[in-house]
């Protein structure tokens, strides 16, 4: 009997030290999440967004660290809503918009802003490189919250500057990651700008140069962004067919003989909502003489139509798609072009329709004959 309780002991004890080295203290759980941040050499994860207001975003990153990379010092691939891809390496930058049905590469030898871009791209604070940075950013300065209970995990969260991180005890993985959170007397987070949920995080796995390579894809519109576009000034407006808010197919052969404005805009856009009045006082005072157009491209009808009724705009719309994007040399909105009786584009230029844009836009819609 004493040698059963004996053996009982033993294996109760070897239990509850396989137990208790299952999960760390947080005081060793935080230097060894950023030393494994620090040290991977390949990242695989999804991360999902929880804005203020509720609006949800997901992302799937695949990353892998090269040394002789010019900018980042790794290659990069973010998925976004399963609608856009970015790929980035060797100062290769494209992005793959499946709902636009566009590839657009950002050519560093002829557009020296790549970096510009990649900040925006890559430097997303669920990006859980930017995460390590963070960490070792607050490792002499991090603040432990307490512990708690996360799909059956046992989590430990800390406060790193103006952000807050949990961590699964036994992983050492990022779990959440909150920024400018708020707690209540308990300790529970009750707010938040953003809030980041992180999933099936894998390190060290075989990537190869294809993950960070894109594909072409038929009927993509490719674009090169960087390099000199053909002058559209004095040039023959290209024929385009679009369609209306119905779904009916209009093309610019509809208009042949015709003076024309057209206007590129989205809903989102500060500088196209502002310039509404002016599109409207275009329609009032050359309604007669031309055809007043508008091109959209939010790429969301039910968006379109909303901010369409709620500005009461009565002029005809159109959906916006990449060819006209790429032939109309569109780099911000609103852009808008005069389109004289031949064809020939007579003026051009982007921005809000006011001040010297506003009067050399009116002078050359007055000077069409």
């Amino acid at each position: 009997m004493r040698k059963l309780s004996l053996i009982f002991i033993i294996i109760t004890f070897i239990f509850s030290c396989a137990k208790s080295t299952k999960n760390h203290s947080p005081e060793e759980v935080y230097p060894q999440t950023l030393k494994s941040l620090n040290e991977a050499e390949t990242f695989y994860f999804d991360a999902q967004i929880v804005f203020g207001n509720q609006r949800v975003v997901n992302h799937t990153y695949k990353i892998q660290r090269a040394g002789y990379e010019p900018h980042l010092n790794y290659f990069f691939y973010k998925e976004m809503d399963e609608v856009t891809q970015i790929y980035y390496k060797l100062a290769s930058l494209a992005v793959v918009e499946d709902h636009k049905e566009r590839i657009t590469i950002f050519d560093y030898g002829n557009d020296r802003s790549i970096p510009r871009y990649l900040e925006a791209y890559t430097q997303d604070e669920d990006n859980l490189v930017t995460v390590g940075e963070l960490l070792e950013e607050h490792k002499e300065s991090y603040t432990f919250l307490g512990e708690s209970q996360f799909q059956d995990k046992t989590i430990f969260s800390y406060k790193i500057g103006n952000r807050a991180i949990w961590i699964d005890a036994e992983t050492k993985m990022p779990v959440q990651l909150a920024l400018n959170p708020t707690f209540d007397n308990t300790g529970n987070l009750i707010g938040q700008t953003r809030l980041f949920n992180y999933s099936n995080i894998d390190f060290d796995i075989a990537l190869t140069e294809e993950n960070f390579t894109h594909q072409e894809k038929e009927g993509y519109v490719s674009s090169v962004y960087g390099m000199k576009a053909e002058p559209l000034l004095n040039s023959q407006a290209k024929d385009w067919t679009l369609q209306d808010l119905d779904g009916k197919q209009v093309s610019l052969a509809d208009f042949k003989g015709q003076n024309m404005f057209i206007e590129a805009w989205v809903s989102s856009c500060d500088h196209c909502i502002a310039s509404i009045p002016k599109v409207k006082q275009i329609e009032s005072e050359f309604g007669n003489q031309m055809k007043v157009i508008t091109i959209n491209f939010d790429y969301d009808l039910e968006e379109t139509k909303k901010v369409i009724k709620e500005h009461q705009i009565a002029y005809k719309v159109l959906l916006g798609n990449s060819q006209f994007d790429k032939d109309y040399d569109i780099r911000s909105f609103p852009s808008y072009y005069v389109i004289d009786k031949t064809g020939k584009i007579v003026y051009t230029n982007r921005g809000a329709i006011t001040g010297v844009k506003e009067k050399g836009l009116f002078e050359a819609l007055k000077g069409l004959k």
